[in-house]
């Protein structure tokens, strides 16, 4: 429900575990929406992945076996400082 009310388009989901939230917030999600899923443990991300597909969302995520921290410390070193203040600059957050 919160992901509909503010009109969400990318989410992260840290553990994955069976997949219940991932498949709940892939649903709510637009059509063109996305999913950074980090779990370290793949299996726990396949047990749930035929009702993933069968639901037809595969395509808004996007699965990441990793530990989360080492995941989250490659995708942040990868944006720009830069980038992250034009994003708070245009969703009008002040400092």
């Amino acid at each position: 429900m919160l992901v509909k009310t503010m009109n969400a388009k990318k989410t992260m989901e840290i553990g994955v575990f069976t997949g219940y939230s991932l498949l709940a917030t892939a649903l709510a999600l637009p059509e063109d929406g996305k999913i950074l899923a980090i779990d370290i443990d793949k299996e726990a991300y396949e047990f749930r992945l035929p009702y993933i597909k069968k639901a037809g969302v595969e395509h808004k995520i996007n699965f990441i076996q990793s530990n989360a921290l080492t995941a989250l410390n490659d995708f942040f070193s990868s944006v720009s400082l830069l980038s992250i203040v034009n994003v708070l600059m245009l969703n009008h957050i002040h400092f």
